[in-house]
């Protein structure tokens, strides 16, 4: 506790010597020494991202310019790597802070001029991390300036540099093998849904990286990208995915979202028609489970199997989801579910599509019932927190008009 008071006064301190050494800054003059001593040779890495970040708070844009025009004119060559930390986080709050298109311009030709010279290189790892970050963020492409990257004394570099190889669809075969950096590119494919076609060295390991893959996080990653680039891919490949996946789920694997993207890329590679028992087991599973993405993938494999017929077993699970407590959750359920009992292609309602499907399938309530409904057998206070307030055990109105009217359609 005392040492976040003493880190409190300290900042407000910062503060307030930050904003008065602005006011007194002679735009033509040297930078403020209060600040070069604060960003530059204060050896407390937090006191000087507290420093770099008071700068930027209290400037104007005319003070932004004065900082910028300071940056520009200095040399980074044979300075402390806690000077250049100091100049990269005022750079980056800069960038935080700032929608003008013109500090935006002024900070992308900083940059530039850095890539050019090569001087990133030796930096030490937190020092590139932070500049390849504000080149991503900038859209520069600093590989342009370099032939080679040495990925071995790399830390947290490796997760920016994945990122800018697979926004600028740059395969650097001496990059990508290490496993590491593949790990980093495949969480980043992951949360930008892109195709690797262009990738042809990573393509060679991803399927290995799968087998050999011993964290859960990782291995759902590298599911992701099998699935969003599945036809880029063999039947043989798909052979032995579905091989290391069914091992997997019987003896290791054991997180939800895990679990069902495994099942999701298996759904989609097979050439089976029909839901699998296990498969069945893992949608019933899906109903109570918290994370809303273990949901949708449900009924994303769900939507799959219902293209290819009818089949009650499935339906009965699908049809839970029309009652869940996500309203998005029960909406993509009956965008789904709607064109079993419509004639026309529209969206029903929720709880519409719950009762002419339970009024089609009666044993589906059954399904339901056994993991939402509220007891009704004694007088209880309502908690919000341990039942679904969709899982009713009746429907209020009259349903029969409702039902009339969804048939007339």
């Amino acid at each position: 506790m005392k040492y976040f008071t003493t880190i409190a006064i300290v900042t407000e301190n910062i503060t307030v010597l930050v904003g008065f050494n602005i006011a007194q800054a002679d735009t033509y003059g040297e930078f403020p020494v209060f600040i070069r001593i604060g960003s530059y040779r204060c050896r407390a890495e937090k006191l000087r991202s507290l420093t770099a970040a008071a700068v930027i708070a209290v400037s104007k844009l005319k003070d932004i310019s004065f900082v910028l025009d300071w940056i520009s004119i200095s040399s980074l060559e044979s300075v402390r790597e806690n000077h250049i930390h100091g100049v990269l986080l005022l750079i980056s709050f800069i960038l935080e802070t700032s929608i003008c298109d013109q500090v935006k311009g002024r900070v992308r030709g900083i940059l530039v001029k850095l890539s050019q010279s090569k001087l990133w290189l030796k930096w030490c790892d937190m020092n590139k991390n932070i500049f390849l970050q504000l080149c991503n963020t900038v859209c520069l492409n600093f590989l342009d300036f370099t032939t080679a990257i040495d990925t071995s004394e790399l830390v947290l570099t490796k997760r920016p540099l994945a990122k800018a190889l697979l926004l600028r669809d740059t395969d650097e075969a001496h990059l990508f093998s290490d496993l590491e950096l593949r790990l980093e590119f495949y969480r980043h494919v992951q949360v930008f849904g892109r195709s690797i076609k262009n990738f042809k060295s990573v393509l060679n390991f991803v399927i290995n990286d799968l087998h050999n893959c011993v964290n859960e996080r990782d291995a759902s990653c590298i599911l992701d990208v099998i699935y969003f680039n599945k036809d880029l891919f063999s039947a043989t490949d798909f052979a032995a995915v579905t091989e290391c996946i069914l091992l997997r789920l019987e003896k290791q694997w054991r997180m939800p979202i895990t679990i069902s993207k495994a099942r999701r890329l298996l759904a989609f590679i097979s050439d089976e028609i029909t839901t699998s028992d296990d498969e069945l087991r893992w949608l019933k599973s899906c109903i109570s489970v918290e994370e809303e993405v273990c949901k949708r993938i449900a009924l994303q494999v769900g939507a799959h199997h219902l293209k290819y017929g009818i089949d009650n077993r499935l339906l009965v699970h699908m049809h839970a989801f029309l009652q869940d407590d996500d309203v998005r959750i029960r909406e993509e359920a009956s965008s789904i579910l709607s064109p079993i009992v419509s004639k026309v292609n529209i969206v029903l309602n929720p709880t519409v599509c719950y009762w002419l499907i339970t009024d089609l399938m009666p044993s589906s309530k059954e399904e339901t019932t056994e993991h939402e409904e509220v007891s009704i057998s004694k007088e209880v206070l309502y908690d919000v927190c341990s039942s679904s307030p969709y899982a009713e055990s009746g429907y209020f109105g009259d349903y029969t008009d409702v039902k009339v009217m969804v048939n007339a359609l």
